[in-house]
C-alpha cells in the first residue's frame, strides 16, 4: 500500500501536466493546498505536543535514510554550484 502522501504527489503531477485554463488550475491547486493544510493542522493538534516533550532528544535515522538524505543534499548542492548560485 502506497503512503498517503503519494495521493497528493499524483494530484500535483496531474495538475501541472493537465491542459486547461488558468481558473481550473487555481481552483485545483487551492483544493490541494487546502487539503494539505487541513491534514497538517490535525496532525499538529494531535501530535505537535509530543515533539515539544521530546525536544532535546535526538532521533536516530536508519543508515539507508541517512545515505538517501546525504545523496539528495549533495545532488542539490552540486546543481547549485554548477549553476553558480
Amino acid at each position: 500500500m502506497a503512503p498517503k502522501s503519494y495521493i497528493y504527489i499524483d494530484n500535483i503531477y496531474k495538475l501541472f501536466t493537465a491542459k486547461g485554463n488558468l481558473n481550473d488550475f487555481y481552483e485545483d491547486s487551492a483544493k490541494i493546498i487546502g487539503e494539505l493544510g487541513t491534514k497538517w493542522r490535525v496532525y499538529f493538534i494531535n501530535l505537535g505536543e509530543i515533539r515539544m516533550m521530546m525536544e532535546g532528544r535526538g532521533i536516530e535515522l536508519p543508515p539507508e535514510a541517512k545515505k538517501e538524505l546525504e545523496e539528495g543534499f549533495a545532488e542539490v548542492f552540486e546543481r547549485k554550484v554548477k549553476k553558480g548560485k
